[in-house]
């Protein structure tokens, strides 16, 4: 973005930072309540993520200082949330099925167990790799002088979701002054 020739500031600066952080805000605090037996809160997680992303993607690079790279990151991150999201459905299809016909079980029960499995081992890949998204959190100031370099060197984990805005269930978070 680039400040309009009359020297007023961009006034979308202030709205989309406050937008984009709130988003973050709201990602970070779903990612603190994830329960690896619950697959609700990582659903949560990833409708919350995908929200962020999809507002970081429609901004331009220079305004948000990712790159190609980053992009492909954003997508591979929630493409890790949705395979757990649809191994998930697909046990729950199997297993209604199996209550309906009680002898199709013992057929599908190999497959049954390599779901089982493959969900796992799914579910404990995207564990270790849960707190890469703190690695997307927008710059708390975004200025639109800075080269995306700048932008990405502001970048830090955040200790608490306070220091991003507020928590999402904070109704003045967003309210200007």
């Amino acid at each position: 973005m680039t400040r309009p020739t009359d020297g007023r500031p961009d006034q979308l600066l202030k709205p989309v930072t406050r937008a984009t952080t709130k988003a973050f805000a709201t990602l970070v605090s779903r990612r603190k309540v994830i329960d690896p037996a619950n697959p609700e809160t990582i659903h949560r997680t990833r409708i919350a993520f995908k929200k962020f992303r999809y507002m970081v993607e429609s901004l331009s690079p220079d305004f948000t200082g990712l790159g190609k790279r980053q992009l492909r990151a954003l997508a591979l991150y929630q493409q890790r949330m949705g395979t757990l999201q649809y191994l998930e459905i697909i046990e729950r299809c199997i297993t209604s099925f199996v209550r309906q016909d009680e002898g199709i079980g013992i057929l599908l029960a190999p497959f049954g167990r390599y779901l089982k499995a493959t969900r796992a081992h799914a579910l404990r890949s995207f564990l270790k790799s849960a707190d890469d998204l703190l690695e997307f959190r927008p710059p708390t100031r975004l200025d639109p002088t800075l080269t995306p370099r700048q932008c990405r060197d502001q970048r830090r984990i955040p200790d608490d979701t306070q220091s991003l805005g507020g928590t999402p269930y904070d109704p003045q978070v967003g309210v200007s002054s």
